[in-house]
Formats: C-alpha cells, sequence, structure tokens
C-alpha cells in the first residue's frame, strides 16, 4: 500500500490545468452541447491521457503538459467558428420565409449553431464539418438572391424593326423579371433585370419565344386598301393585331412580275420582266397567332369594298360634314371617304357600312336638289348694259318660279333666285343665248388710243355712237372696241371713229434737236396741250406726235414749225497762249465748272496754244465767252521737285494711278516730268545756320499741278504729306533669284495695303520695295515669309535635322532688330541659335548669310566682325507654349502624353498624401501625370475668364476627385470630361466631382485584374449654390450677375460639387489602386 501511495503521489505531482483558447460562441456551443457531443472522457476515447472539463472556461487537465497541447488543438480544430457577411444588395433576401426556413433547417443539426449577430452577418459554430457545409449553404442562398442582370441579342431585322413594341405582345410578368428594350439600330438588344436565379430561369424562356416569333406577310394589291390602313383603317390593324399578340406595320417591297403585255417599260431590258413597288403588311408573331391574323385581315379585304358616287352637290360637303355623317351612320368597322375630283367622292370599308353611307349621302343631295338657292353669275364678255336692254325687249328666257336680279357694273353680274333644279336651267339657258356676244377692237394706234381714253367722259363716252343713230357700244379696257351683235355694223362704227380721231407725225431737224430740251419748247408744248382736243408726244426719236380733233391738229403743227425758226445753233472758237494749259488738254473741262453755261466745249490738240470750240444757242454763247476767259486766267502751275530716284520711279509706275487721283480729289491736273540727269530744284534751296541761301538742292523729277490756287496748294501739301510717309527698303537675299518678277508682283498684289506698292529688281538678288512705310512693312514680312520657305525647301536637303528645325521654330523664334523694326531669323539660323541657347553659354559664333557672327547671349546681341555691325537680338516663345507647365516632360508631335511618376519623388509624395488623409486601406499601384497640351490651354484660359468674372475672394480652382470605370479612363485622358455624357443626379445633371477621395472610389470600377482608377483633377467650381435633380444648369444668381459656376451638396461645407460644361475641370494626374471602399 505505501509503494502504491508512493507511486500515485509522484504521478499526480505532475498534475496540470490547461485553458482551451475558445470565442465565447465556441464556449457556448461547448456548453450547450456537453453531454451529447462533449464529455470528460473525450480525449480519453481518443486515446489522448487529458480530461476535458468544463466550469468558467474550457480546460483540459491532465499530467503530460505536452499531450494536454495536443488535446488543445485538436479539441480547437474539432470545434470552429465562420462567418458569413450579408451584402447590402442581398439584405431584402434575409427577410423572406425562404432565409428563416433555410436557417431553421441548418440550426436543427445539433452539430451546428446558428447566430445573426446583426443584419448583415451570421456566425456558424460547430463541428468543422457540418460548419463548412451549412456556410456553402448560406452562400449558395445569397448567391441565388443577388441583383443579375443579363442582355439578350439578336439581329433579325423584323425585331430590330419592332423595338419597344415587342413589350405589348409579350406575357413574361410569370417569370419575375424586369425586361427592358435597349435602343440600337443595328441589333435588337433585351435587357433582363431581376435576382440571379430569376434571371437564369428567364433568359431561356425569353430566348425560346423570341425564336418562335415568325414574320407573315400580306400584300396590298388595292390602292384603296393601302389608303384604308393609312387613314381612319389604322386602328382597325393595329388593334386586330395587338388582339392577336401581333405586332403590324405597313412597308414598300419591290417585287419583279412577268408583263405579258410587254417588256418596254422593262428598266433592265429584260423582256417579259417588271419592276412593280408593292405595299405589303409585315406580321410579326408567333406562328398560329400570325396564323389567325392573317385570317382575321383576309377575312376583312374580302369584306373590303369602295363605291364612287358623284353628284355636284358633293362639291358643297365639307370634310368636317363626312366625317360626322359617317360617324352618325351605323358602322362596325371605321369609314373612309377620299375626293377623287371635287364633285366625286370615293368611301372605303366593309360592304354593310359603306352601302349605309351611300344611302345617308344620297338622302344628303336629295335635299341638296330641292333646297331654295340664290346663286350670282357674271358673264366676262358681256357688259351690263346689253343684258338690262335684252331682258327689257323679252330677248332673254324667263321663268315664273325663278327671279332674276342684274347687278351694276361690267362685267354683268346676274342673281338668280329659285328652286335649285329650276335656277340651274334658266342659267343655263342665259349662258347659250348671250354666247354669241362679240366684240370688235378698233384698228387705232397706241397715240390715238391713249387719246381718246384720257379724253373718256369729255369727247368721248358708252354712248358715244347711240347717240348718233348707231346699235353699238364704244368700250375702253386694254384697247378702243366696239361691241355688239351685228357684226356688220360694227365695221361702220370702226371707220367712223379712225376718221374722226387724227394723228401727225412731225420730224424735228437735226440743228434744232437741241431745242426741245429748253423751258420754252416745254411752255410752247403746254400751251398747245390746254386745249382738249390736241395732245402732245415728244420722243427721244426726234419726232413729235400730235393726237386729236382733225381741224385743232393742223394749227398745232404751224405753232410748232414758227418756234424752230427761232432757234438755231452757232459755234465761236478761243485760242489761250499757255503752254502748261495746253499740256492739259481735254483734263481741263475737268477741274473747271463751266456745266452751267448751257454751251457745248471741246478742246482741239496743240502743244503751244489752248484752242476751245464753244457751240450752243448764239444768245447763250455770246454771254459764256467772258466767263471761260476768266476760268482760264484763274488758273496756276504749281511745281512740286522729287529729290530721290525712288520717288520718280515710285510715281511713274506703281504710284501713277494715285498721283492722279489725289490730283482729281484736289481739283486739280497733274503730270510728272522726269529729268534724264538730276538738275536744281526751282522751288527748294537749302540755307546755312546764319541765314545765307547756300546751293539749290537737286531733284530727279518734278510733278506739275494746274489748277486754282486754293486747289494746287492743297494738293502739293497732300502729296507732301505722303513723301513724309514715303519709305524704301533694298533686300539682298540669294533666295531672291529663285523668284520670278511674275511671283514678286503676284506676291505684292496679294499682300493688303492702303496705298500702291512698288517692288522692282535691282539685280538678280536684290530687290527694292517702296510705298507707305506701313505698306512697305507688309509687304516685306510676307515676302521674308516666302524667302523662309524657299529657304525651307533647299534646307531640307542640305540639313538632315530639318524637321527638328521645324518644329522648334512653332515653339521659340529668334528676332533681329532692322531698319523696319523686328525681322526673324531664317528656320536654319533659328535652329543654330536655339542650339547654342540651351548650352548655357555667354557667346557663341555662328554662320549667317556666308559670314560668322559672334553671339553674347548675355547682352542679346549679335556682332559681324566683317562690318563692325552690332544687331540686337530677341528670343520669343510663343503664347500657345506660355501654358505649359514648366515640369512637363517634352511631347515632341504627341498631342497627349501620359508619364509615370517616380514613388520616390515629392510630385508622387504630394498626391499619395492627399488620397491616402480619409483612410480607406487602398493600396496605390501608380500614379501617372496627364499631358494634355490642348485640353490644359482651354482649362487655363477659362480659368482666367473665371478669375476677371468673379470676384477676388472666391476660391475658383479646387482639386477634387472623380472615380471612373475601366472603359471610361482611356476617353477622359484623351478628350476630357465631356458634358454631353452627363447623367441626372440628385444634385443636378451634370459632372460629378468629390473632395473625399473614398466617395469617389464606390464609383470606380474593378478592371479583370482587380484594378481601380480614379482622376486627381482641377476643376474650377467658383461660386456656387446648392443643387437638386431638375436642374440641367446653373441657376441664375439673385439680384443679376449672370449665373452660377457649379453646383453642390450642402452649401456650408460641400463635399460634392457639380460642373456643367467641358473646359471646367482638367484631369492631372490617373491614380490606379486595388482595395474596396468601406
Amino acid at each position: 500500500v505505501e509503494e502504491a501511495e508512493r507511486r500515485f503521489k509522484e504521478l499526480l505531482r505532475g498534475f496540470q490545468v490547461l485553458p482551451v483558447s475558445l470565442s465565447d460562441l465556441q464556449s457556448c456551443f461547448v456548453k450547450a452541447q456537453w453531454g451529447n457531443l462533449f464529455h470528460n472522457y473525450l480525449f480519453l476515447e481518443q486515446g489522448l491521457p487529458s480530461v476535458l472539463e468544463i466550469s468558467e472556461v474550457v480546460q483540459v487537465a491532465g499530467l503530460d503538459l505536452g499531450k494536454m497541447k495536443e488535446a488543445e488543438e485538436r479539441f480547437r480544430k474539432h470545434v470552429c467558428e465562420r462567418t458569413v457577411e450579408i451584402a447590402e444588395e442581398v439584405k431584402w433576401a434575409t427577410m423572406c420565409d425562404d432565409w428563416k426556413e433555410l436557417l431553421h433547417r441548418l440550426g436543427s443539426c445539433k452539430e451546428v449553431a446558428l447566430h445573426e449577430t446583426v443584419s448583415t452577418r451570421v456566425t456558424i459554430v460547430g463541428i468543422c464539418p457540418h460548419v463548412m457545409q451549412t456556410e456553402q449553404s448560406l452562400r449558395e442562398y445569397l448567391w441565388d438572391n443577388s441583383p443579375a442582370e443579363e442582355r439578350i441579342t439578336s439581329d433579325r431585322p423584323e425585331l430590330v424593326t419592332a423595338q419597344q413594341h415587342l413589350l405589348h405582345i409579350m406575357n413574361w410578368e410569370h417569370l419575375r423579371v424586369s425586361v427592358q428594350v435597349v435602343p440600337d439600330s443595328q441589333l435588337f438588344v433585351l435587357q433582363v433585370c431581376s435576382i440571379r436565379k430569376s434571371v437564369q430561369k428567364a433568359v431561356p424562356v425569353i430566348k425560346k419565344y423570341l425564336d418562335s416569333l415568325v414574320l407573315g406577310k400580306m400584300p396590298l394589291r388595292k390602292k384603296s386598301l393601302r389608303k384604308y390602313f393609312f387613314g381612319a383603317g389604322a386602328v382597325v390593324l393595329q388593334e386586330t393585331a395587338l388582339r392577336r399578340h401581333c405586332i403590324a406595320t405597313m412597308r414598300i417591297q419591290e417585287i419583279v412580275e412577268c408583263s405579258g403585255r410587254t417588256a418596254d417599260n422593262n428598266s433592265e431590258g429584260q423582256p417579259g420582266l417588271v419592276k412593280n413597288r408593292l405595299w405589303v403588311i409585315d406580321a410579326l408573331g408567333q406562328e398560329s397567332h400570325v396564323a389567325l391574323l392573317k385570317q382575321d385581315m383576309m377575312s376583312f379585304m374580302a369584306r373590303f369594298r369602295e363605291r364612287n358616287i358623284c353628284s355636284e352637290a358633293i362639291a358643297t360637303f365639307s370634310n368636317q360634314f363626312l366625317k360626322e355623317l359617317c360617324s352618325s351612320t351605323a358602322h362596325t368597322f371605321p369609314i373612309d371617304f377620299y375626293h377623287l375630283k371635287e364633285d366625286e367622292l370615293q368611301i372605303c370599308g366593309i360592304q354593310e357600312d359603306v352601302e349605309n353611307v351611300l344611302k345617308a349621302i344620297h338622302a344628303k343631295i336629295e335635299e341638296y336638289q330641292a333646297e331654295w338657292i340664290e346663286i350670282l353669275v357674271q358673264y366676262e364678255k358681256v357688259p351690263c348694259s346689253f343684258v338690262k336692254e335684252f331682258l327689257a325687249h323679252g330677248m332673254l328666257p324667263s321663268n315664273p318660279s325663278v327671279s332674276s336680279e342684274i347687278l351694276a357694273g361690267n362685267p354683268a353680274t346676274v342673281i338668280f333666285r329659285g328652286p335649285r333644279r329650276n335656277v340651274v336651267e334658266l342659267e343655263k339657258s342665259f349662258k347659250e343665248l348671250l354666247g354669241g356676244f362679240q366684240v370688235l377692237p378698233v384698228s387705232l394706234s397706241d397715240l390715238q388710243s391713249q387719246f381718246i381714253k384720257a379724253r373718256w367722259g369729255s369727247l368721248f363716252h358708252t354712248n358715244f355712237f347711240l347717240k348718233q343713230g348707231i346699235a353699238a357700244l364704244l368700250e375702253i379696257s386694254g384697247a378702243i372696241q366696239v361691241s355688239g351683235l351685228d357684226l356688220g355694223t360694227m365695221k361702220k362704227v370702226e371707220e367712223l371713229i379712225v376718221k374722226h380721231v387724227y394723228e401727225k407725225t412731225i420730224e424735228i431737224p437735226e440743228e434744232v434737236k437741241w431745242a426741245t430740251e429748253c423751258e420754252d419748247w416745254q411752255e410752247l408744248l403746254d400751251r398747245l396741250e390746254s386745249h382738249q382736243e390736241v395732245i402732245l408726244h415728244h420722243t427721244s426719236s426726234s419726232l413729235v406726235f400730235m393726237v386729236g380733233i382733225f381741224p385743232h391738229i393742223v394749227q398745232a403743227e404751224q405753232s410748232i414749225e414758227e418756234y424752230w425758226k427761232d432757234h438755231s445753233q452757232v459755234e465761236e472758237r478761243l485760242n489761250v497762249t499757255r503752254p502748261e494749259l495746253a499740256l492739259a488738254g481735254e483734263n481741263l473741262l475737268h477741274i473747271v465748272d463751266w456745266d452751267d453755261l448751257e454751251v457745248n466745249i471741246r478742246v482741239q490738240p496743240d502743244s503751244q496754244i489752248l484752242s476751245l470750240k464753244v457751240n450752243g444757242i448764239q444768245k447763250i454763247v455770246r454771254e459764256a465767252i467772258p466767263v471761260i476767259k476768266m476760268d482760264l486766267d484763274s488758273l496756276v502751275l504749281g511745281k512740286l521737285p522729287l529729290k530721290k530716284v525712288a520717288l520718280s520711279e515710285y510715281f511713274s509706275g506703281a504710284g501713277a494711278e494715285m498721283l492722279h487721283k489725289m490730283a482729281q480729289e484736289q481739283n486739280c491736273i497733274a503730270r510728272l516730268e522726269k529729268q534724264k540727269s538730276p538738275s536744281p530744284c526751282d522751288e527748294v534751296a537749302s540755307t546755312n545756320g546764319n541765314g545765307e541761301q547756300g546751293l539749290p538742292e537737286i531733284s530727279w523729277a518734278v510733278i506739275h499741278a494746274v489748277g486754282k490756287q486754293s486747289d494746287v496748294t492743297s494738293f502739293k501739301q497732300e502729296v507732301t504729306s505722303f513723301l513724309a510717309k514715303f519709305h524704301e527698303e533694298t533686300i539682298c537675299n540669294r533666295e531672291l533669284s529663285a523668284l520670278s518678277d511674275e511671283a514678286l508682283g503676284d506676291l505684292c498684289k496679294n499682300t493688303p495695303h492702303q496705298l500702291p506698292v512698288a517692288l522692282r529688281r535691282l539685280r538678280k538678288k536684290t530687290v527694292q520695295v517702296c510705298g507707305s512705310q506701313e505698306d512697305v512693312e507688309n509687304v516685306l514680312e510676307a515676302l521674308y515669309e516666302r524667302l523662309d520657305e524657299a529657304s525651307h525647301t533647299r534646307i531640307e536637303g542640305d540639313h538632315p535635322d530639318w524637321l527638328e528645325a521645324k518644329l522648334l521654330r512653332k515653339i521659340i523664334q529668334w528676332h533681329r532688330m532692322t531698319d523696319a523694326g523686328w525681322a526673324t531669323f531664317d528656320m536654319a539660323t533659328n535652329h543654330l541659335l536655339e542650339k547654342a541657347y540651351q548650352k548655357k553659354k555667354m557667346k557663341a559664333q555662328l554662320p549667317w548669310e556666308g559670314q560668322n557672327i559672334e553671339i553674347n547671349f548675355l547682352k542679346s546681341e549679335a556682332s559681324m566682325p566683317n562690318h563692325g555691325a552690332t544687331i540686337k537680338l530677341r528670343r520669343e516663345i510663343h503664347l500657345w507654349d506660355k501654358h505649359i507647365v514648366p515640369h512637363w516632360e517634352a511631347m515632341g508631335q504627341c498631342p497627349v502624353k501620359k508619364v509615370e511618376l517616380q514613388k520616390s519623388s515629392e510630385e508622387y509624395q504630394n498626391i499619395a498624401k492627399n488620397f491616402n488623409r480619409t483612410g480607406g486601406g487602398f493600396k496605390i499601384l501608380k500614379v501617372e501625370r496627364i499631358q494634355n497640351l490642348y485640353l490644359w490651354v482651354s482649362y487655363c484660359w477659362k480659368r482666367s475668364w473665371m478669375d476677371k468674372k468673379n470676384s477676388e475672394g472666391v476660391q475658383n480652382e479646387q482639386v477634387l476627385y472623380h472615380g471612373t470605370s475601366p472603359d471610361n479612363w482611356r476617353s477622359i485622358q484623351e478628350i476630357g470630361f465631356k458634358s454631353a455624357f452627363r447623367k441626372n443626379g440628385i444634385y443636378g445633371q451634370g459632372i460629378y466631382f468629390a473632395k473625399d477621395p473614398v466617395r469617389s472610389a464606390y464609383y470606380a470600377g474593378e478592371d479583370s485584374s482587380k484594378h481601380r482608377f480614379m482622376f486627381q483633377v482641377r476643376v474650377l467650381t467658383g461660386e456656387y449654390t446648392r443643387g437638386d435633380d431638375q436642374m440641367a444648369f446653373p441657376p441664375l444668381k439673385p439680384g443679376g450677375g449672370g449665373r452660377f459656376d457649379s453646383l453642390v451638396d450642402v452649401l456650408s461645407h460641400p463635399s460634392i460639387f457639380v460642373t456643367f460644361f467641358d473646359d471646367h475641370a482638367y484631369p492631372e494626374y490617373l491614380i490606379t489602386f486595388s482595395g474596396s471602399p468601406p
């Protein structure tokens, strides 16, 4: 016993208790299943010398610590805990009975315990294999109830044409899915949306239904059927189709048919074939439904009838009246009608309906015939007086039931009143009788006709012949005419009036034609025309026509011949011995005002004597001669010397016309006299500083001006003003030898200039440009551009880096100072200067125009050792490129460039710091700078505009974020944020940006590599206000001042901004990251 006790104590001395590290739920599960799944001898049964105990915690008791730890590890693996997260979009599924039944079924297993700790999480505790099975069941349930979307496409033309109409004939409500048609012009696209298990069941059913749809065709060979279904019958077609679960449309189909008569109309020349256009009804639906629709339509067409009805009463029926008549008449289907003619009507519909409508129309026609009417008939060729006379003598028929009233005025108008049938018969009789009325035009000249019309009412009237006992009427309209019923009587009347109205033509002698333009002549004509029996006509053909009563015409002819005798022409000659006036010649007539003298003055050519011939009426010529002499004595000669050869050449060439116009404007005559060699000026001499007269200046040409003293002075001042602006420039360039004189002339002509510019070649490589300084500078600029082009062409072969030089010049240009201002260097020299400048040296030597020049970049000047001259230099960067950000890399010809930033760079660190400042647990994979020159310049201009528009305290620009899908980031970096693609939102229908990257991350979808994309954007928010979902643009500011620049979610501390214009945002950086938003 003692030995046993000793050994027992030694063994029990190593007894230990080891707590098992379990979660609270695992501990609760063990305690709950104690006695069922767990007991003290659990490990002993598995061959482990340890005992499982529970008190406050679950623990293992034993003598061997190693075996106890093994038992603990095995127990922890045996009892496991798993958590299933419930996504937001499937929360609704946890409210269903299916979910509760699933939890109840899974929880009924004693090896598993389920715990719904929160609404978005389920925790599973139990024996490990059973826990795994339970987790799989829960996840499969959530997957089946998650939202899903699938598209069904088809390229069948009939489905593409039907589009939305298909939804009206489909019965898919039992599928428990949402079906929408996506608009597309090439494909038929259905979008099926619901939970995943419903979508998976519905898609095969929908596809099977679409495949079962067939297209049936029903030709419409009758034109009346086509018109009916396009008109009132359209509703019949559509309602019948919908009742049969079909879609019906009409279209034109070209068919080739065999013609049994002839092949002449065949456009392809094949005998017996004719192309026709046939209207067809297309029916889309399931085969059985289409067959039923065809039966219905064929039955309808078999009963379809068209009937025509013709009556004068129809012309009086309005369309509204006919529509109301059809509506009020009993009919099964719609009735349609068409006017074939004004009095002919076509009625279409089924036979019974058409017969009913025809009966109603016939009844209305009978009412129309018996109606008491009043009609007004106008006889255009019959005067009113004739009709009255005929009625008075009983020569026109009458009817006791019809009254006739003749209205005053021509043509004759008669009103008939009585029953419609009697009125129509009487009016027809009137028309037949008065059809024999005749009008005979009287053969008179135009002047005779005008005389009769002018004296109508005084000497002539309608009853002119009736008063003389002749049965005829005299009428005037377009011509003089006689009207009546007897042609013989009318011809006698014509002879009488031709003898009574006499016409006389008097020819004006050539020598007194001028007298017909005097007031005396007009006074004579007015006196003769004061008698109403005579009218005179004086034409430009030197003839006087007299028309009137015969005796009075003879007296007027005698008065005119006496006037001509009193007027005769005379000519005198005037000679003035002044060479300057003789040289002026005919031009003198332009600067003296002799128009009011009423004489004709001509200049006879002579080099020394001015000879004038004065023609006119003798008394007027005698009065004009002294005035002419006085005007000639008032003319003076002014001289203006030209001291430059260039001026002499200019005014004798390109400036000659300008000189002539200047003289005309000042009412002078100018003439340029060139000197063979320079001669002393006659009017200008220089003086020395002591006031003594020095040597006379020399001139190369002299401008002679003839005119009145004041006009010559003004002309000399204007020419002197031009001489002050005159500028000449000589260019020497090797490229000039390649330009022809014609090319130089065209260049000068096509360059804008206010005054003429002269461009002439002095030598092969030298030209001279003359004119006003502004015009010369414009021509020089165009000439230098042309020389640069020629230089570029030559440099292309001589310089391998020509392309680089050309691109460089678009960005940077070097200029030199000349007498005419700043001028640009040629492309090659510009390239050499910039390359030397980029080396950051103070001085450099470069070749230019056949010599080496020394460049001092510090002083911005160049020295030419051969000439000892120094010229100023200037380096200019184009306005476009001033907007390029300094840290951008060179882009060359690329409009868009993407540059990945180094993680060690300060630029990368700043972007990453701002991106991670709000947490989110995202991992930045890379950051790329977007260099888009066109978007950046547009954004900079808009930013400058907003800075000027808004007050100084407004923060116009902010750095915000924009998350996008993998399909969109490329288009954004190339064309920017386009307002055309904006969508509806709760704060406005615009482009959305966020201050917080985490918020934008929700809109950054993952690509196949689990990468997400977000832009860091410069945004012009300007002045903003709170938005709502109805705003398509920012509202107007209260009190005026235009519109707000953007919209926000909260005015006090906005976190969402909405813009509406393309150039209000620039995508500066593209951030590629991974991770899901919290």
